[in-house]
């Protein structure tokens, strides 16, 4: 009995079932990782000797060199630049500064005349003032006057709301509706 259980146990355990026994599974292509890149051994293995190497610096003096003649240029350009902005800036002081005053004034020109600009009152900038009508106005106004047949007392008086006048006619459609029922 004793081989027999341990038989039965062995079998059961490699006889577990599955639903995908004997299917074959195939990745596709593009689920599958990437091989790994190796780099052939006689490269790996390759110690670099740098005593052979000479390298000339013909290319990195060259643009030194560039660079310093950039330089130099930028420099005169900007000298000759503000030469060129201090005779403009003499130039105009000349034509702003008043040529001697001759002894007659030729006949073509006009002397302008002063403008006269009354100046404004410093106490009352951003101050504000009261607008009055005329005295006189003010004793010919009857506030109990109708204007145009409106009288505006009747809208003093009136303190009902529209909501107010719509639940007085909701209650009073109510009620109609009730005596048309209670008329069935």
């Amino acid at each position: 009995m004793n081989i027999m259980a341990k038989s039965l146990s062995t079998v059961q355990s490699d006889s577990v079932f599955s639903y995908m026994d004997g299917v074959q599974v195939k990745i596709a292509e593009a689920y599958k990782p990437p091989r790994k890149i190796a780099l052939p051994a006689a490269y790996n293995n390759k110690f670099p000797d740098i005593t052979k190497d000479s390298y000339d610096f013909t290319l990195e003096k060259s643009i030194l060199e560039k660079l310093i003649e950039w330089r130099k240029v930028r420099r005169v350009n900007k000298e000759v630049r503000r030469a060129r902005l201090k005779e403009r800036n003499k130039r105009e002081q000349e034509k702003l500064t008043p040529s001697p005053p001759s002894s007659a004034l030729p006949v073509n020109d006009v002397l302008p005349l002063p403008v006269k600009v009354a100046p404004a009152p410093e106490t009352t900038i951003l101050t504000p003032q009261r607008l009055s009508p005329p005295v006189g106005d003010l004793q010919n106004v009857d506030f109990n006057v109708k204007n145009n047949g409106l009288d505006y007392a009747d809208f003093d008086n009136d303190t009902s709301s529209p909501f107010d006048n719509m639940e007085l006619k909701t209650i009073n459609d109510m009620e109609e509706l009730a005596q048309v029922f209670n008329s069935l």
